[in-house]
């Protein structure tokens, strides 16, 4: 039944009007002004159909349509879009009155954008629209942050090597960065060529400083206050892919990093494990 009524509906759009005169609403929004450097982008897009009538995209010609970004930076260079890379709106419909939110990830569209102040505009076209409709113009800063930890260290080799061969590295950093509200902290994984991993694994809290220590296998232990009472433990690779999470609280002690130089064994002494709603929120996890 449903088929036939997306069937029927498919047909109406065909043979309706060429042109529909009118237009469409679209706004892009972005959930902070600030973002780190090789930190996803992600933009919202809001579209609302005024246009009287079904707005559909699809394969067919009379369906056509895209949507696409300019973005450029405080010197008005646009930023280049990778090859072969279209924002797959196929399948969308839109009804009229409604309104549609799309979450698009702008790093996949388009090149690595350097450290600078940009506008982002969206624009929407469509076969059966007569103009190229644009959204309102958005602004966000790529910023370096502020480094406050980093450890280099050897990528470990699972298989026998040979003697005279080098050992691969890369570099573990913490940074903050301010993004209008909060001191946010990242967490970095790079080598000289590129950067493999961006994560943000919390927020600045008072004075008290993220622990950091490094196993035998160079993976990266770090254990940061999300409250007073409470700590986020957090085992990362060597590829920046987190392996575990778990919460601490403090009781008559407090939890820290602990490393066996012998083994290079990295544990958490002190403290208990945190039971969630019971000892922290959602959001202090």
């Amino acid at each position: 039944m449903k088929k036939i009524i997306f069937i029927l509906l498919f047909a109406c759009i065909i043979s309706g009007a060429n042109t529909l005169w009118a237009n469409v609403a679209l706004r892009v929004e972005l959930n902070r002004k600030n973002y780190l450097q090789y930190e996803t982008v992600y933009a919202k897009l809001i579209m609302r159909n005024d246009s009287g009538h079904v707005l559909a995209f699809g394969a067919n010609e009379k369906l056509r349509g895209s949507v696409t970004f300019e973005i450029s930076d405080e010197f008005n260079n646009v930023v280049k879009r990778r090859k072969n890379q279209q924002i797959d709106i196929i399948g969308t419909i839109i009804k009229p009155g409604e309104t549609k939110k799309m979450i698009i990830n702008l790093g996949k569209y388009y090149q690595t954008m350097p450290t600078g102040k940009y506008s982002i505009i969206a624009y929407i076209k469509h076969a059966q629209l007569p103009l190229e409709y644009q959204s309102n113009r958005g602004h966000f800063n790529i910023t370096q942050g502020h480094n406050v930890w980093s450890r280099t260290v050897g990528i470990p080799e699972f298989v026998k090597i040979n003697k005279n061969q080098k050992i691969n590295s890369r570099t573990y950093k913490l940074k903050t960065m301010f993004d209008g509200t909060d001191e946010i902290i990242f967490l970095t994984v790079e080598d000289e060529r590129r950067v493999y991993a961006v994560r943000k694994v919390g927020y600045t809290i008072g004075e008290s400083p993220p622990k950091c220590e490094i196993d035998l296998l160079s993976r990266l232990h770090l254990l940061l206050p999300v409250s007073a009472k409470v700590f986020s433990y957090f085992i990362f690779d060597i590829n920046g892919k987190l392996e575990k999470r778990e919460v601490y609280k403090r009781t008559s002690t407090i939890p820290m990093l602990v490393r066996n130089h012998k083994n290079g064994i990295v544990v958490v002494a002190g403290g208990a494990l945190a039971r969630k709603h019971l000892d922290y929120r959602d959001d202090e996890e």
